[in-house]
């Protein structure tokens, strides 16, 4: 049968194929079929073959679906190459070594995720930030934990975590600290809960002295690896209780790339974490902001039928993602900074080839990015702003400047940005990595504990999403409750590499099919818990 459709499509594909090219609303149901058709052919045959999705992640999305066919053949060029699939690669920015020529995204997790998306979420696909991300998701949880007592010990660098002899406990933990706050407790947010792009050196001892040294040889931050302030000094802290030490249990949530380093003495030791670090890749990003004196519409971006902020992706790289956020703008501080307010202000993003060596220095780095957005803005921002635009590209007038800007001069007064640093980059989920990741209660090591979006948890790309189950998962594993205790939503059943866990947290029935019991959540405030905590 299915050749026979194989043969019928050839015959059919010349008219089609001319149906396909002038009519946008059979193109895109045509590819929306022709996708869901060859996911679902290639789920089925998963199921028959007793394979697991995480078998699926061995291979590249399109790859996998282009190998399950529809009708006997492989998928069209046209639903290859269509924007819908693009924009799965892209919003994960999921190209190996940052370069937009070698698309690859693990196939199991992301039909899990996508179908997780479109049929199993709670509330709309996507939400809208009226602020940045971290006053919007940050703020909330760091002033939470603040009233609850927790203290922060905020410019300490991890350098090296150190087992134990026997490799059962981390028994120190060795760090850098890179300045020392005049007052006991550091305040590190500015008004409106905003988390500023630098230090406020005027609480910082001998903060003058950081700052000069942050603005030598093009620029640093406490975030470049390669700089230590001569304000620095070294630091470990020693395993035990009260007196006899510094802490107890370790929760490790620090991005991987940076772990290369810091795990480097648990990667000598067990061939787990050696392969983990060894197979879970990461990519430079970069971004853009542009400030505009007319919205989006007057700009000459027309959605049809919506008045909702615009959300592109699948569009031309290395900038293939639009977010108009002109919502922000409320939030910003326009009036003391002399300029003329905003009516739009658009988010542009995409990959950073990392083959191109960009060094340490901020304002070569800035540069990079502000030369590349230029050249783009030049080819594809008409098809955007078409009002917006003269023939040599955006109109520079377009954009919001200080007042003495001319020019040129206002394009680069926008944001620009190149996340380079390990701690920056972003964690890909590359064909055959998946089975590298640890579970957050999978380290191997008794005191340790795992958290972040490179962690096995469930989601398994880079999000927030994923992140919040990862620090769900540890969390429960050591208040040491079961998984009916403590539900995490969407859990599924997750690689083990070092055997048993540090508790008996093993997912229930429900949980495999992977959705929680249905039970209220456990509350997390004092005295309200089941276990009297």
């Amino acid at each position: 049968v299915g050749w026979i459709g194989h043969i019928l499509w050839t015959l059919m594909r010349p008219f089609l194929g001319d149906a396909l090219r002038r009519r946008d609303n059979i193109r895109r149901l045509w590819i929306g079929a022709e996708l869901g058709v060859a996911a679902a052919a290639g789920l089925t045959k998963a199921g028959l073959e007793g394979r697991t999705m995480q078998d699926l992640d061995e291979q590249d999305l399109r790859e996998w679906l282009q190998s399950n066919g529809v009708v006997g053949g492989r998928i069209s060029r046209t639903s290859a190459s269509s924007a819908c699939l693009r924009m799965v690669y892209e919003v994960v920015f999921g190209y190996e070594g940052g370069n937009p020529n070698r698309p690859r995204l693990a196939a199991g997790t992301a039909v899990r995720d996508l179908l997780r998306l479109l049929f199993d979420r709670r509330g709309p696909l996507a939400f809208t930030m009226r602020a940045g991300s971290a006053e919007t998701m940050i703020t909330p949880l760091y002033r939470a934990l603040r009233r609850r007592g927790v203290r922060f010990e905020f410019f300490h660098r991890i350098d090296r975590l150190e087992p134990s002899p026997d490799g059962r406990q981390i028994d120190r933990i060795h760090f850098t600290r890179q300045a020392t706050p005049n007052e006991p407790e550091y305040d590190p947010l500015i008004e409106d809960g905003a988390w500023p792009d630098r230090p406020k050196y005027e609480l910082l001892v001998d903060g003058d002295l950081l700052a000069a040294a942050e603005r030598k040889d093009g620029g640093r931050d406490l975030e470049t690896p390669s700089f230590t302030p001569a304000t620095a000094s070294a630091g470990t802290l020693v395993r035990g209780n009260g007196d006899d030490g510094d802490f107890d249990l370790v929760v490790l949530a620090i991005p991987v790339e940076v772990l290369r380093t810091v795990c480097a003495p648990l990667a000598v030791r067990d061939p787990v974490w050696r392969d983990m670090l060894q197979h879970l890749k990461t990519t430079p990003t970069q971004s853009v902001q542009l400030w505009f004196d007319r919205t989006a519409r007057e700009l000459g971006w027309h959605p049809p039928d919506t008045t909702e902020a615009t959300m592109l992706g699948g569009y031309a790289q290395p900038f293939g993602n639009w977010l108009d956020l002109s919502v922000t703008i409320a939030f910003e501080k326009w009036s003391a900074s002399g300029r003329s307010t905003p009516r739009s202000v658009a988010y542009l993003c995409g990959p950073l080839d990392e083959s191109i060596w960009l060094g340490d220095a901020l304002d070569a780095k800035r540069a990079h990015v502000r030369e590349a957005c230029r050249a783009w803005l030049t080819e594809h921002a008409a098809r955007l702003w078409p009002e917006g635009c003269s023939t040599g590209g955006l109109a520079w007038p377009r954009l919001v400047a200080p007042p003495d800007c001319k020019g040129i001069e206002r394009y680069n007064a926008q944001y620009f940005r190149a996340n380079t640093n390990p701690s920056e980059r972003y964690t890909l989920t590359l064909p055959g990595t998946t089975r590298h990741r640890l579970a957050p209660d999978d380290s191997g090591v008794d005191n340790l504990y795992l958290a972040g979006d490179w962690t096995a948890n469930g989601f398994d790309v880079g999000c927030v999403e994923a992140t919040v189950m990862s620090g769900r998962l540890a969390a429960r594993t050591m208040r040491g409750l079961a998984a009916a205790a403590m539900p995490v939503y969407g859990e599924v059943p997750l690689p083990r590499h070092h055997g048993t866990s540090h508790a008996d947290s093993t997912p229930t029935d429900a949980f495999l099919r992977g959705r929680p019991p249905r039970r209220a959540p456990t509350p997390m405030t004092p005295g309200a818990n089941p276990d009297g905590q």
